[in-house]
């Protein structure tokens, strides 16, 4: 096909595009363009990449209700589109919730957004980049909804780590993302694995300290080129060496903690937990503090 006729394609999903009414009220509804994309065959690609870019521009404009709708209609078009899919959660989450008045009506943002994750991962579950995706709504949501949701998921903190291991047992590197998903893995999972132990978790912390000691064995190459935090000290410590001392506390920790651990085996603990802290700085607080609640310290 010659590159006018793509160009003529692509001009006719912008004026798809051009005539969608805002998004609705009602998140998640989809356009009317349900049998559009079977039709294009392989041009669909095309009228999807049209669109994206569409999208982008709106936003850009500041048109957010009309980059949903140019979005909508994109993974009607290509529904297995990665990146529509991804862009269009941002929208959801990020941009239009914020606006919404009423914690319920947010929750049903973010919810429409999570939702949409869900259907792309039920399709791809091996996809790394829609479980960064997933990990970062749990993970990072909008100031707007964050005490709604912490009320309404207690447990997203969890459920975020899942999506990053998810990710991590998929992947080094992540499109346009790095290795930012390995990264925030091993600063927030020894955290949430000392808070478990805390809250007397113990399989659920041992379940996923060893989780992470396999992904760091396959991943050691990679975080053994990441440094893990400017103010830790040393400075040029690197995740691999952040966390092989990490994993030896958490394990003296559980130690400590199991019945019949031997006289003295908590103070050992807790004085290890207190060095550990002191070498990886502000970024180990969190980890620092639930080390001292678990094993009764300050």
């Amino acid at each position: 096909m010659s590159r006018r006729a793509l160009a003529g394609l692509g001009l006719c999903a912008l004026a798809l595009a051009a005539l969608l009414r805002p998004a609705p009220a009602e998140p998640g509804r989809r356009s009317w363009v349900g049998a559009l994309g079977a039709s294009l065959g392989g041009l669909r690609v095309v009228a999807a990449n049209a669109l994206y870019l569409r999208a982008e521009r709106l936003e850009g404009l500041g048109r957010l209700e009309d980059a949903a709708g140019a979005l909508d209609l994109l993974l009607e078009l290509d529904p297995h589109n990665e990146a529509g899919t991804c862009f269009l959660v941002d929208v959801y989450a990020r941009a239009l919730l914020p606006q919404v008045r009423g914690s319920a009506a947010r929750l049903a943002w973010w919810r429409a957004a999570r939702g949409l994750l869900e259907r792309a991962l039920a399709e791809a579950p091996d996809s790394a980049r829609l479980h960064l995706a997933a990990a970062d709504l749990w993970l990072l949501p909008s100031p707007a909804v964050l005490d709604a949701l912490d009320v309404a998921e207690p447990r997203r903190i969890d459920r975020g780590v899942d999506h990053l291991v998810e990710a991590a047992r998929r992947a080094a590197e992540i499109a346009r993302a790095g290795r930012r998903h390995l990264v925030t893995l091993f600063h927030l999972g020894p955290y949430l694995v000392a808070r478990r132990l805390a809250d007397g978790e113990t399989e659920a912390g041992r379940g996923l300290r060893r989780e992470l000691d396999a992904l760091a064995r396959r991943h050691g190459a990679v975080l053994a080129e990441v440094l893990f935090d400017a103010q830790a000290v040393p400075a040029d410590l690197t995740l691999a060496a952040a966390w092989a001392r990490t994993r030896d506390v958490l394990e003296a920790a559980e130690a400590a903690l199991a019945p019949g651990a031997p006289a003295g085996a908590r103070n050992r603990a807790r004085e290890a937990a207190g060095a550990l802290r002191a070498v990886l700085g502000p970024a180990g607080e969190d980890l620092g503090r639930e080390l001292a609640r678990a094993l009764g310290g300050t």
